[in-house]
């Protein structure tokens, strides 16, 4: 994809860690995407409600597997409650034994084992994307 065709494309980034944000926030810019950034769950979710409601959706969610105030599964289960079921990605730390349930919970979910590398964040939000 061509970086004017990528600036069309809003992400949100939702990470209680601020090195993931920092991180995410630098390259996916330097890539050319939208970004906006919530710090929590509740944030997250404040976030989308409002968009949905004042403007078109995000294209792609990421979302950390570690978030406060709202967990990750919380979080989903009220982005299905609005119809949002696809373009996740979901930041897990390894090992995580819960990574099965959470497949089988979230068929259309994609999962991001931490630490990653950019090619490997780049290529799963490009194949994220694409379906």
């Amino acid at each position: 994809m061509k970086k004017n065709v990528l600036s069309n494309i809003r992400i949100l980034v939702a990470s209680s860690e601020n090195i993931i944000r920092n991180f995410l926030k630098i390259e996916l810019q330097n890539k050319g995407y939208q970004i906006l950034i919530a710090r929590d769950g509740i944030e997250a979710l404040f976030m989308i409600n409002t968009s949905n409601m004042t403007e078109a959706p995000f294209d792609l969610y990421l979302i950390d597997s570690s978030l406060s105030k709202l967990n990750y599964n919380k979080l989903i289960d009220k982005m299905k409650e609005v119809n949002i079921s696809k373009h996740i990605i979901l930041m897990i730390n390894e090992p995580n034994p819960q990574i099965d349930s959470i497949k089988q919970k979230y068929p259309v979910i994609g999962v991001l084992k931490k630490p990653f590398f950019k090619k490997e964040l780049l290529d799963k939000i490009t194949t994220t994307l694409d379906n």
